[in-house]
């Protein structure tokens, strides 16, 4: 037997179930669409979630948020009406949390510092409208309404497209500082002469970026058991050639850069020759640099290098 209602309450119970997943759904489908868009794969999202963990954190937060906000939209009916100064503090702390994720994920070279401060600013303005909104409520615009349902799912939307943007900065923050030179070199010596083959890649570089290389050579006159104890050490062998003015002890073979191609990738051999007689070691050195308009391009990320020593075999 069953009590009068009773069908209609199943009914509208399982109304809400479907309504619920298949907002989650409409969600999840556009969120992984918005990142596929961007071209995230899977090796990229694992190094992500190495090397980002708390800004991921942040993308999955907003999700959440995002999900919350959306499902509660659900449970107003079409009639529930707020204020419109509620209305608009809610919209203006959805997009403080906007403007404040954009800020958490900064990319490196590409957004500045009067870029963040900016964004620091706008986030505290917005923090300071919603608060003056939420604490006004009935003094402005008391007899003026909004439907709630349309509130929370323009907040939710607000939220998702924070997230979307989080995840896409997240991903160009990481390929910006995944982007380092790759460098190789060989020496062949034959009848006193070297030449030296070197081989620069690249990859995921912006178009205003560079790769610098020089060679530099470590006379055979330089005695490396006075100098650095008989042993190659890196920073004995550069601080020698960096105190030598006179270039006495060392001498520059070769520089030059090398400028990505329209996939922001660099592939590039070069080869030179060297007298095998007067050096007894090469000092090969490659750089991520940023072109400003300048002569001579800015390295702003020096750590962004790599540099190779090489033995030059008696002729």
């Amino acid at each position: 037997m069953t009590t009068p209602g009773s069908h209609s309450q199943s009914g509208s119970g399982k109304s809400l179930v479907e309504g619920i997943s298949n907002l989650l759904g409409f969600l999840v489908a556009a969120f992984v669409g918005a990142v596929n868009l961007f071209g995230l794969r899977s090796g990229e999202l694992s190094a992500i979630l190495r090397n980002e963990a708390p800004r991921v954190t942040v993308v999955f937060g907003l999700m959440l948020a995002t999900t919350a906000v959306a499902l509660a939209s659900l449970y107003f009916p079409e009639n529930e009406r707020t204020l419109v100064s509620t209305s608009c503090g809610w919209f203006a702390f959805c997009l403080a949390i906007f403007t404040l994720s954009l800020a958490f994920i900064p990319i490196p070279a590409v957004t500045e510092d009067w870029i963040l401060n900016l964004l620091y600013a706008f986030t505290s303005l917005l923090l300071l409208v919603a608060a003056i909104l939420f604490l006004a409520r009935h003094r402005l615009w008391p007899s003026a309404n909004l439907p709630l349902k349309l509130v929370l799912i323009s907040c939710s939307i607000i939220l998702l497209s924070a997230a979307v943007l989080a995840a896409a900065r997240l991903e160009t923050r990481s390929q910006v500082q995944a982007t380092y030179p790759q460098l190789g070199a060989t020496i062949k010596v034959a009848n006193g002469v070297g030449d030296l083959s070197m081989k620069i890649a690249a990859s995921k570089m912006r178009a205003r970026d560079q790769v610098l290389f020089w060679v530099e050579g470590l006379r055979r006159s330089v005695s490396m058991d006075k100098r650095c104890g008989g042993v190659w050490a890196g920073n004995c062998i550069l601080q020698t050639c960096d105190e030598d003015v006179k270039g006495d002890k060392c001498r520059n073979i070769a520089s030059g850069a090398v400028n990505s191609d329209a996939m922001g990738r660099v592939e590039q051999e070069i080869s030179t020759l060297f007298s095998a007689h007067e050096y007894q070691l090469l000092i090969v050195k490659a750089r991520m640099c940023e072109v400003t308009g300048k002569v001579v391009p800015e390295c702003k990320s020096k750590a962004k290098h790599v540099q190779l020593y090489l033995g030059v075999a008696d002729p």
